[in-house]
């Protein structure tokens, strides 16, 4: 058995050095749509016809498009719980002092990443994150409230259900993004909401694709990998 495995994983690492970079952009076009991306995500693909789908991946700048189509395609969680944390992290300058739950979620997420907290610990600092931004979108703290929301959404990325990881986990880490930029929307003036957004995004972009590299999203893309992370046995 382990034979097989070590065969099998010699020519996973063997199929994805030749080819990770070949898939066309109507490839990832076909996947994307098998997974039901956004139509936004799908027209921004088609409008980039000269590249391939590696370099789709690279030019993206939408965070949260390269950690949902990450999560969906079933990139190791762990390696998305991490880059949802990144991502996260960047909006944690925005929660008061006095705040201490956004920055514990991520704590625990990591930690759960190390395998040195359960998804129970992981579970409760994400619903006191949620919390977090509650107490302060009731204060119309706006800025705070998308950070903290951040923070909750990588921490839920990983106390996600095994059995439904592919979704749940990455809605969780998409939502990461998305509360990430709108901290930095909510707190630049009106007139430069878009583009605070935009830059929020583009950074973490980069980080995402720090993270987990076209590689990772190819080979889970055409050969799948097991929904229970194995890695996670115990944790």
């Amino acid at each position: 058995m382990k034979k097989i495995e070590s065969l099998a994983a010699d020519f996973l690492g063997h199929l994805s050095d030749r080819t990770a970079t070949d898939m066309t952009r109507l490839d990832l076009l076909m996947h994307l749509k098998r997974l039901g991306a956004c139509s936004e995500a799908i027209r921004w693909v088609n409008e980039h016809q000269a590249l391939s789908a590696a370099g789709i991946w690279e030019a993206c700048q939408r965070a949260d498009w390269l950690l949902w189509l990450a999560g969906s395609a079933g990139v190791n969680r762990r390696s998305l719980v991490l880059a949802a944390c990144d991502c996260a992290a960047t909006a944690l300058e925005h929660v008061p002092d006095t705040e201490g739950r956004p920055a514990q979620a991520l704590h625990v997420a990591r930690a759960w990443c190390a395998r040195e907290a359960s998804t129970k610990q992981v579970h409760a600092a994400s619903d006191a994150a949620a919390y977090a931004a509650y107490a302060a979108a009731t204060s119309y703290a706006a800025a705070a409230a998308s950070a903290a929301s951040a923070s909750a959404a990588a921490a839920s990325a990983a106390a996600a259900a095994s059995a439904t990881y592919a979704a749940d986990a990455a809605a969780a880490a998409a939502s990461t993004a998305s509360a990430a930029s709108a901290y930095a929307a909510y707190a630049a003036a009106s007139d430069a909401y878009a583009a605070s957004a935009a830059s929020a995004h583009k950074k973490m972009s980069a980080l995402v694709q720090s993270r987990i590299p076209w590689a990772d999203v190819w080979r889970a893309l055409m050969c799948g990998v097991p929904k229970t992370d194995a890695m996670e046995a115990g944790v």
